[in-house]
């Protein structure tokens, strides 16, 4: 996810989803095999939901926390220079 291309983490989950049987997380998440396989392909733009369908049939969990602080000091320590240079 760090990478912020929906299009690779759709992809990834593809992956995974074929490793551990497409036909299984289909059964587990209540969607088509064929809408998996389309959604979670290189070019797929699966929906939200589906994401989250397919990671709870996958076992896995979907967890948001804050980007790391030294990104942040990095952005205000540039901001502060913006405005003293203003």
């Amino acid at each position: 996810m760090e990478s912020g291309d929906a299009q690779l983490v759709a992809h990834a989950l593809g992956v995974a989803a074929r490793a551990k049987s497409m036909s299984e997380i289909a059964r587990k998440s209540g969607l088509s095999r064929e809408s998996l396989y389309r959604s979670l392909s290189p070019t797929g733009r699966p929906e939200f939901g589906t994401v989250l369908s397919v990671l709870n049939a996958l076992d896995l969990g979907l967890s948001v926390k804050p980007r790391a602080l030294v990104k942040n000091s990095a952005r205000a320590s540039s901001a502060k220079k913006k405005k003293v240079a203003v």
